[in-house]
């Protein structure tokens, strides 16, 4: 009899957004165990609960999984463990096996932890579905590749597991597979990866991690369908395309558009995009997303200091910044900008180089804006070399920035019925929230934003 396996997303307490998003690479693993027939669900650990860890447990005494597989970032390590852990205690013989961007940038860190039995390094569907196959069957894994396990306290890692190059052949229908579907917002259900892999080197970023510099496309068709059953079966009308970088060849963003009109989708949808998509974009492509119902595109300036971006890899040039706001705004395309503070090497004076280029990005597109503080995650160039910023003394420019931002959202977004909507829902529960809501909203009317 073939056990039962449960795929969980761990939380993170230093992430709560990410609690809303669909875990949609343990799905797909979930999709190819499924089609194996295995007895297989996924769970969202940080999901609908105040109390992340007893509701974890809870589910884990109803289910009763013979082998859980655990996938998670650098900032969901702790509660991977505390899973793990919960999961031992309620049955020893449980196999804990573990993958994602952390176990594969830090593998043998990883499994030094007592709980953690098995890691798959990089793409997991068809080496967790040989892993699995062989804990069934009692085989020897000293073969299986792709990945690292402990034998008399040695933790031994056997060769690397070749890129899955079709994509097509992975199954997307596997949104029923998802614990608690549904109780997720409508918008959370359409996140879609169509392709895996940057061809870019960004120093802080994990892209490369798992998927390496080698872009692998889904063909149009492919995703089109996927699109199809979103939009059919789970009623879908906002997609997130979250590739990471869904823009990079201008002849298939062209025929996804084509596509989409071709198949009267009523469908509106993001994406990311670099920002020298100006270079490779004209206005008439940009156009036709928008017809195709492109809404908004971010785009990563992260920094308004030269330097900076060339230290971190960026391969953007800011003097550029005002061509590419313009094409995107006179397509009707909506901008929300990304950047990070904190990047080796920052100071007083690049910090106001950012500022500086927030408020031209707002003044040119009326841009929502994100600010995240930059963290050397293992694995990742910036955190190679080992060079990490002293950020003393930049927490009042820290708050300006954030505030700004703040206010570039609220002024965006404050006819938009979903956005304000949700910040009621997230303040109604605490006087103090609503309160600071409020005040947020009049300060952010109340500056010139200039």
């Amino acid at each position: 009899m073939k056990p039962k396996i449960l795929l969980v997303a761990p939380y993170s307490d230093k992430s709560q957004k990410r609690d809303y998003l669909i875990p949609v690479g343990l799905l797909s693993i979930a999709g190819v165990l499924r089609q194996n027939k295995y007895d297989v669900v996924v769970f969202n650990a940080g999901f609908k609960a105040k109390d992340k860890l007893g509701y974890t447990k809870k589910f884990l005494l109803d289910y009763k999984p013979d082998i859980i597989g655990l996938g998670f970032p650098t900032d969901a390590f702790e509660s991977a463990v505390s899973i793990a852990k919960l999961a031992k205690e309620s049955n020893k013989n449980t196999i804990i096996i573990v993958g994602g961007i952390h176990p594969t940038a830090m593998p043998n860190d990883t499994l030094k932890v007592s709980y953690f039995d098995y890691l798959v390094h990089g793409e997991g569907e068809l080496t967790i579905l040989e892993l699995a196959t062989a804990i069934t069957t009692g085989q020897d894994i000293h073969y299986l590749q792709g990945i690292s396990y402990k034998k008399d306290d040695k933790i031994i890692t056997n060769t690397p597991r070749p890129e899955i190059l079709n994509l097509d052949s992975l199954p997307f229908d596997n949104l029923d597979l998802l614990i608690d579907l549904e109780k997720y917002p409508k918008q959370a259900l359409g996140q879609m990866h169509t392709s895996r892999g940057c061809i870019y080197n960004c120093a802080y970023c994990s892209s490369p991690i798992i998927w390496k510099r080698n872009v692998r496309f889904r063909s149009t068709n492919n995703l089109l369908a996927e699109l199809e059953y979103l939009y059919k079966i789970h009623k879908v009308r906002d997609f997130n395309f979250a590739d990471d970088n869904f823009t990079l060849e201008p002849d298939r963003m062209r025929a996804v558009c084509n596509c989409i009109l071709e198949k009267g989708l009523k469908i509106r949808w993001r994406c990311c995009s670099r920002a020298d998509i100006h270079k490779r974009f004209d206005s008439a492509l940009l156009k036709l997303m928008k017809r195709s119902g492109c809404k908004n595109i971010c785009i990563g300036f992260e920094s308004g200091s030269q330097k900076l971006l060339d230290r971190a890899d960026r391969g953007i040039k800011i003097d550029e910044v005002g061509t590419l706001v313009k094409m995107v705004r006179d397509a009707g395309i909506k901008v929300h900008a990304d950047f990070i503070i904190g990047l080796p090497g920052e100071n007083g004076i690049t910090l106001n180089q950012t500022l500086a280029l927030m408020k031209h990005v707002w003044k040119n597109a009326r841009a929502t804006m994100s600010v995240a503080i930059f963290k050397p995650y293992p694995g990742t160039l910036a955190y190679q070399r080992n060079k990490f910023p002293d950020l003393k003394g930049l927490g009042d420019k820290f708050k300006e920035i954030f505030n700004y931002a703040d206010a570039c959202n609220i002024k965006s977004l404050s006819g938009n019925l979903q956005y304000l909507s949700g910040r009621f829902v997230e303040s109604i529960t605490s006087p103090k929230e609503l309160s600071s809501a409020f005040k947020k909203t009049v300060k952010a009317w109340m500056r010139k934003n200039d």
